[in-house]
């Protein structure tokens, strides 16, 4: 791992553990073991970090969505089965980085707002429910974003639930939150 990617690694482990605004470069340096020569090499400021943290959080996620960004043979339920599937394996597997997006997401901490983001998760799950709204499966009045920011929520929450209270998700479990991610579709007629 470079020297870049340890003050990466760093500020996410911050911001997770304390809060976007515990990420003070006093409080970076001590966790990163590094100096203000080091950083600035690296980045112009604590904004150009949030944004390298931005970057490689927004790589993994895509990276873990690959397997699923296609319908294929599938009905655009079990597609949508499967990203749900996917995306709460990153959830468990990458949980700084899902947790990082969705701050960014839900809260607007980044600068430089003058620029639109996504997330790979939202761009996929729209690409989904455009699909069940083309065949008559969720109500094309309604915006996509909507439905996907609904069943993103309906996901978090359910990971958040298991991570704080520590229990663990079955398979019968995992069916249900499928089912109830499903059915945010058919909330608007």
């Amino acid at each position: 791992m470079s020297k870049r990617d340890d003050i990466i690694a760093s500020a996410l482990a911050i911001i997770s553990e304390q809060g976007i605004s515990a990420l003070t470069l006093p409080a970076l340096f001590a966790h990163a073991h590094t100096g203000a020569g080091t950083f600035y090499h690296y980045f112009e400021n604590r904004a150009a970090l949030v944004e390298g943290v931005f970057a490689y959080c927004h790589q993994v996620v895509e990276e873990g969505l690959q397997d699923v960004q296609d319908q294929g043979g599938f009905s655009v339920e079990e597609w949508f089965s499967q990203v749900v599937r996917r995306l709460f394996e990153i959830h468990r597997e990458r949980p700084q980085e899902m947790e990082f997006l969705y701050a960014i997401y839900f809260a607007h901490v980044m600068p430089k707002r003058e620029t639109h983001r996504t997330i790979p998760c939202a761009v996929l799950l729209n690409k989904v429910i455009i699909a069940a709204q083309q065949q008559g499966l969720a109500n094309a009045a309604v915006d996509s974003r909507v439905y996907a920011r609904a069943v993103r929520s309906v996901l978090a929450t359910i990971f958040l639930g298991s991570e704080w209270q520590e229990y663990s998700i079955s398979e019968k479990s995992m069916d249900r939150f499928v089912a109830a991610c499903w059915a945010v579709l058919q909330t608007y007629e």
